[in-house]
């Protein structure tokens, strides 16, 4: 199972709504809150990756998911 080119659309995505994310939080005097949005986009987008990997080791769903959040 290969998952590569909509994986690599939502990073980009995902970056790219981050970078506007730091740029609207420095313009709106909110930087703390523009990173931790981009902060979250980021590591949302690279989330994918790992539920992946999961799926491609057939490792146990709720296994997988509990590493994660670990």
């Amino acid at each position: 199972m290969r998952f590569g080119g909509i994986l690599r659309e939502t990073v980009i995505a995902c970056a790219a709504a981050a970078a506007i994310a730091v740029v609207a939080g420095i313009a709106l005097g909110h930087v703390s809150t523009g990173l931790g949005l981009a902060a979250g986009l980021v590591i949302g987008g690279f989330n994918a990756h790992a539920v992946a990997g999961v799926l491609q080791r057939r490792m146990p769903f709720v296994a997988g998911t509990v590493g994660r959040l670990v």
